[in-house]
This record gives structure tokens, sequence and C-alpha cells, in this order.
């Protein structure tokens, strides 16, 4: 049984790091400069739009709801991100850097094994996505209104800040996640030919992250996010 879960965590470590390779390699092919492309490369991988984008975000461990011993309880943090838009044969592929904090409290009380008490989370995490993009409507600069973003996202834990009050069972963090997400963005204000305001929204679910006692098949990772977003056109 050790074995398997062993070879489980190489796997889905493998996972995240082709995934991150793949976001990585994306990144720096739209940033090559027009210099070292000749004109078919242009016509079929070029940069579409730089985007900034920063509100505030609930989300965190999902805890098992089939048991009144423990509960959980969110708090709204906040999120920034910084996005490349790809244009690849007219394949629209976004990836790039998110910072996401979280906050997070659970609440354990069961008579019977005797833990009673709370588990603060805080921790802090960034996520490199990629997602393909689906584009409507268009503005006075002939770009997208509204962008419906389909994909996955690899998501890196580099500061935990646990606190436990009272009796609490043992637990498991990991560091490392993955899983599929969904976006929707529109930019209805257009500020120059270059600069469009909108809005965003994410939602994300990823692999279990946390596992205690009461957490064995759950423990998943997910969040939702929204705000402003600030796009630079090519």
């Amino acid at each position: 049984m050790k074995t398997n879960k062993k070879l489980l965590k190489r796997i889905s470590n493998k996972i995240c790091g082709k995934l991150i390779l793949i976001a990585i390699s994306l990144s720096i092919a739209g940033c090559v400069t027009t210099n070292n492309i000749n004109k078919k490369d242009k016509a079929t991988i070029r940069m579409s739009s730089f985007s900034f984008f920063a509100g505030p975000s609930i989300g965190g461990i999902i805890d098992n709801t089939e048991t009144d011993a423990v509960s959980g309880a969110t708090k709204i943090k906040y999120n920034v991100g910084l996005h490349s838009e790809i244009n690849i044969k007219r394949y629209f592929i976004e990836t790039g850097l998110d910072y996401i904090t979280y906050d997070q409290i659970c609440t354990y009380m069961d008579t019977i094994y005797e833990f009673d008490g709370t588990r603060n989370f805080s921790f802090q995490q960034l996520r490199l996505p990629l997602t393909c993009n689906f584009h409507f409507f268009k503005n006075a600069n002939n770009k997208p209104l509204l962008i419906l973003k389909l994909g996955l996202s690899v998501g890196y834990i580099f500061s935990i800040k646990i606190i436990d009050n009272g009796t609490l069972p043992n637990y498991i963090m990991e560091t490392w996640d993955f899983g599929p997400g969904l976006g929707l963005s529109i930019h209805p204000i257009t500020i120059s030919n270059k600069f469009e305001l909108g809005l965003y929204y994410d939602l994300y679910r990823g692999r279990r992250v946390y596992r205690d006692y009461y957490n064995i098949e759950m423990g998943n990772l997910s969040f939702m996010k929204f705000g402003l977003g600030l796009r630079f056109n090519n």
C-alpha cells in the first residue's frame, strides 16, 4: 500500500513538472522578438495580449461534510496575476503566473475520539495556469469582449502557517496540486488602442493537499477568484 502511494506521488510530481515546463515554454515562445521570427512564423505564432489581474479570492481545503465532527470556514483573501495569451494558428493559449492567499479555520468536536479544538490554516500559493481561450464578440479595436477559458492549473504552496488549539488529529499537508479550471473575462471598457479594462471570474478544484483522520478521501484544494483585469493588446 505504501509503495502504491509513493508511486502515485511520483507520478503526480512528474505531471506537475511537465505542466510547468509546458507553461514556461509557451511563455518563452510568446516573448520571442519579431527580429527572430520570419514572416511565415508571424502568421502562425504570435503574442496576442498581456493581462494583469487583481482582486479578492475565497477558497481553501474542502473538508469532509459527511461527519458532524469537523466543520470549516474560509475568509476572503486576495489574488494577483500576470498572464499572456498566444495565438497559435488561430488557437488562443493563455498561461502566466498567479499569486493566491488562503485563510481558513477548521473546527473539530468529537466526544468519542476526544478531539476538541480548532486548526487555523494560512498559506500562500503560486500557480501556473494553462488554458485554451474561446473568443466571443468584438469591440472597437476588433478584440474580444468576452473570453471563455478552459484548462488546467498547477499550484505550489510555498508558505504555510498552521496553528492548532486544543486536542486535534495528526495531519499531512502537501505542497503541490493540479486540476481543471474554468474562467471567464470581459473587457467592455476601452482606455486606448492598446489598453482595455474589464472583469474576470475563475473557478478551480484540484487534488487532495490535506489529510487527517476525517479527511481521507477529501481534503482537495479549491478556490474562486474574481476582480479587475487590465489587458494590453499587442
